[in-house]
């Protein structure tokens, strides 16, 4: 009788695990991965969708951003380019929906600092829970503010919990600062712990939004912590992050190397979205990925970059627990920045026993629904080529569990994975070593391993 109910209680909570996985999974901001613009590609003023030929061009445009693996655009636009309005927003909705595009709403009456007003909030939402079918399908969410500051979190709180409570599809969306912007660390942390923690969990963002651009001549910046922060606060939450691809005020003009630096990083500590800061154009910026409509140089890297994560990358991590980043050593990290214990390969890290690298970080994961299943996303963190990229793996043999995704570098869609180059078992040590043929500067590359029942090493065998 004992057995009976020990082993309906399990299936109970079997059963449990499996509602919440299917509700988390049909949440916004948790089923798919995020590729975004901030700037979004241009469009001609136009308000009306009879013009055939402003809505040719308006959709080539789009589909250009598309083509490059964006999935969402952000709704930031100069005023030249898009009609702050509803009847602006009403058309670029209709040009997302046409090319298959999600799309933010910024609307005039509720951005940035407006003080909240529950009549012009009911009138916002009645307008976009009106649209038609394809245009509201279109909507992502509600594109609240950028960086507010503390001081008027009791404001924006108002706004992201009306849009929670009367649009609960959509997304109210906000984009928090960097810990550059505060004197010091527990400033930044109580900051996020205002806008993450209500004790209203209306007043909540769903998804932990944030930008930080680490290559300034002039500074040190704390890119890792910034990230072992967000991922901490974030929990459950997804977390999405902002690579930088324009050149503008003190800011170095971020290359090939830096662009993947920017990327791999984030998603080595479990990233579910990237928003690109800047896809277009704006007054004072260069170098940016698209400019006045036209293909920058960065077009073609960003483009071959976003491929490779929604073939490869994203598939993993919108599926499995991060369970931790962990870093060989602070050399070859070109922030400069000293990294705290926390981050660093130790004798509790899950799965990855050692990196024969200084410059490698690892994320590693575990497959929502095999259990056994893991993933260790390797990144070379150096500018530099490293070759014969050795690592270690504890808890068994693992020789022909092992596969390799492809490079990420001139990737072009076969996203099978194959074999290492060599894995050798080392019966002492109950460790396997692979080896990879080469990482390019900054570039990432995911491995799975399957039959993982011991990732710890420790002598009883019990996993996690």
């Amino acid at each position: 009788m004992k057995n009976d109910l020990s082993l309906a209680k399990k299936y109970l909570q079997i059963l449990i695990f499996a509602i919440v996985l299917l509700l988390v999974s049909n949440t916004i901001g948790y089923a798919q991965f995020i590729i975004g613009t901030f700037q979004d590609p241009r469009l001609s003023t136009s308000i009306d969708t009879t013009n055939t030929k402003q809505v040719e061009a308006d959709s080539i445009s789009f589909q250009k951003a598309k083509d490059a693996y964006f999935n969402l655009l952000t709704g930031y636009q100069d005023s030249s380019y898009l009609v702050h309005s509803e009847a602006g927003i009403d058309y670029a909705l209709y040009i997302a929906s046409k090319v298959g595009l999600k799309y933010f709403v910024r609307d005039p009456r509720f951005i940035d600092r407006t003080p909240f007003s529950e009549t012009t909030a009911a009138a916002v939402v009645k307008h976009y829970k009106g649209l038609n079918a394809a245009r509201r399908n279109a909507i992502y969410g509600y594109n609240i503010i950028d960086e507010p500051e503390l001081g008027i979190s009791s404001n924006i709180k108002k706004w992201i919990s009306y849009f929670k409570k009367n649009d609960p599809s959509k997304l109210a969306y906000i984009n928090l600062l960097p810990d550059f912007a505060f004197k010091t660390k527990p400033e930044y942390e109580k900051y996020l712990d205002t806008y993450l923690f209500d004790r209203n969990p209306n007043n909540n963002p769903n998804v932990v939004s944030y930008d930080h651009y680490p290559f300034h001549p002039k500074d040190t910046r704390n890119y890792f912590y910034n990230l072992f922060v967000i991922r901490k606060k974030a929990g459950d939450k997804p977390f999405w992050a902002h690579p930088m691809s324009a050149f503008h005020e003190a800011y170095l003009d971020p290359d090939e190397n830096q662009l993947r630096f920017m990327v791999f990083c984030p998603l080595a500590y479990g990233a579910k979205g990237l928003i690109y800061f800047t896809y277009e154009r704006p007054d004072g910026y260069k170098d940016v990925i698209m400019s006045e409509g036209k293909m920058g140089v960065k077009y073609g890297i960003v483009k071959t970059i976003n491929h490779y994560i929604t073939d490869v990358i994203a598939p993993v991590v919108m599926n499995s627990k991060n369970l931790g980043a962990f870093h060989k050593s602070n050399y070859g990290t070109p922030t400069g920045e000293v990294l705290s214990k926390e981050q660093m390969l130790n004798s509790k890290t899950p799965l990855i026993s050692d990196l024969r690298a200084y410059s490698l970080l690892a994320g590693v994961f575990q497959d929502n629904n095999v259990a056994t299943t893991y993933y260790s996303l390797v990144v070379n963190k150096s500018f530099r080529k490293i070759i014969n990229v050795k690592i270690i793996l504890k808890g068994g043999d693992y020789r022909n569990k092992i596969s390799v995704s492809p490079s990420a570098v001139s990737y072009s869609g076969n996203s099978a994975y194959t074999k290492p180059d060599s894995e050798e078992y080392n019966s002492k040590s109950n460790e396997t070593e692979i080896y990879i043929n080469s990482l390019a500067g900054c570039e990432g590359r995911m491995i799975k391993i399957t039959d993982v029942k011991n990732p710890f090493n420790r002598k009883t065998g019990i996993g996690i």
